[in-house]
């Protein structure tokens, strides 16, 4: 008797939707943020994205609380082209420093407009503005535009041409940069210098589980000279390590740098170079770094960070302020941050109510001292300052 065995044809491999030719995305974050005292958010005394304490001298009513809403740090942006050898991306949000408490005066801020091609597999190209390319690693927390920076967090973005290998877990990568920004009409020793900033880094992934890394960025500075004094140049320059790790649902990041006048080169440190008498560079020395972990319990996300930087030569550091003739009024100049060094940390809990809608609350505590002038030696140049921030995050 012949058995009739049943065979089953095989099942079609499921077949993988490619992502759409454009796709919009975004975040909408309504925030309101309170404070003990005076704190500043890149050497503007507000609290749009707090980055330091007051400077004592610069900010008003320094030892008043104070309170205040905002929104813009919402953020809009597009892909074209994800998953093909060609894809665009811009973003922006709608943050600006010099205004404290902006409604309708809010304007948009581009964040990112690069291209990205993949000649090969393993090989990626980018051009345009994007984040910079060494220490790719940020904290936890909801005030994505502060981050840590000036407090052991170091790179933002740079208008730069970099390119990506990777090769079994590794991934290593090269890059040169504008040095800095010029926000104003004319030309600049930004541009004359013709010193791009030249980049690395090299980094080790284990999928899904995250990366280490190794980086390092410089160029020179150059310092033109005033009333025949010839033009002189100085290195800047960073290097660190950094890390994205998840151990049993538990996230690591994590950075640490060692930099000479590394905010001459638009990193978000401390130190920046300057020339003193004779147009002899006074160079400025720098460590930091940060650690941030986030623990998730079902829909609730609790964590933790602790940042740091410190100016190693701190008597060389120059206020961030002048006075002009026969004023009693300091004004914000443009000689660097002027602080000596910073540290925060920050603790908050973020709870997803219900698909990309979230809440978030984070308490924080900051601690800086500021280089004063010689007339302000009276008032105390550590200041410190606890607040929280609070609010929604709906991203679409």
């Amino acid at each position: 008797m012949l058995e009739v065995v049943k065979v089953e044809p095989p099942k079609p491999e499921p077949v993988k939707e490619a992502p759409p030719l454009f796709r919009i995305y975004g975040m909408i974050k309504p925030t309101i943020i309170g404070a003990g005292s005076a704190v500043e958010s890149y050497s503007q005394q507000n609290a749009t994205a707090v980055t330091a304490a007051a400077n004592p001298v610069l900010a008003s009513s320094p030892d008043s609380g104070r309170l205040t809403f905002q929104v813009g740090q919402s953020r809009l942006g597009f892909h074209v082209g994800e998953g093909t050898p060609y894809h665009a991306h811009i973003e922006m949000d709608f943050l600006d420093f010099t205004k404290s408490s902006p409604t309708v005066a809010s304007v948009p801020r581009l964040r990112i407009a690069k291209l990205d091609w993949k000649p090969v597999d393993n090989v990626t190209v980018t051009a345009g503005q994007d984040w910079e390319l060494a220490q790719p690693v940020n904290p936890h927390g909801m005030n994505y535009v502060g981050a840590l920076f000036l407090a052991g967090n170091s790179a933002f973005m740079r208008q730069e041409v970099k390119v990506l290998y990777g090769v079994g877990n590794g991934e290593f990568g090269i890059s040169a940069g504008l040095r800095n920004n010029t926000n104003g009409a004319v030309d600049t020793a930004v541009e004359t210098s013709l010193t791009p900033t030249l980049s690395f880094r090299a980094q080790y992934g284990f999928g899904k589980n995250g990366k280490i890394g190794v980086s390092g960025i410089g160029t020179a500075i150059l310092y033109k000279g005033v009333g025949g004094v010839a033009d002189t140049r100085s290195f800047a320059g960073l290097g660190g390590v950094y890390a994205d790790v998840t151990l049993s649902g538990i996230n690591l990041r994590a950075e640490g740098y060692a930099g000479r006048n590394a905010a001459s080169m638009y990193m978000l440190t401390l130190g920046t170079g300057r020339v003193g008498t004779g147009n002899i560079p006074i160079d400025m020395y720098e460590l930091g770094g940060f650690l941030s972990v986030r623990v998730p319990v079902d829909i609730v996300g609790i964590y933790g960070m602790f940042g740091g930087a410190s100016i190693l030569n701190d008597a060389d550091v120059v206020p961030s302020y002048s006075y002009a003739a026969n004023s009693t009024t300091a004004a914000l100049g443009t000689t660097g941050s002027g602080i000596k060094w910073n540290m925060m940390g920050r603790l908050g809990v973020d709870v997803k109510i219900w698909k990309s809608l979230s809440f978030l609350f984070e308490g924080f505590w900051v601690r800086t001292k500021h280089s004063l002038q010689a007339v302000d030696s009276s008032k105390v140049s550590v200041s410190q300052a606890f607040g929280f921030e609070t609010g929604f995050l709906l991203a679409f």
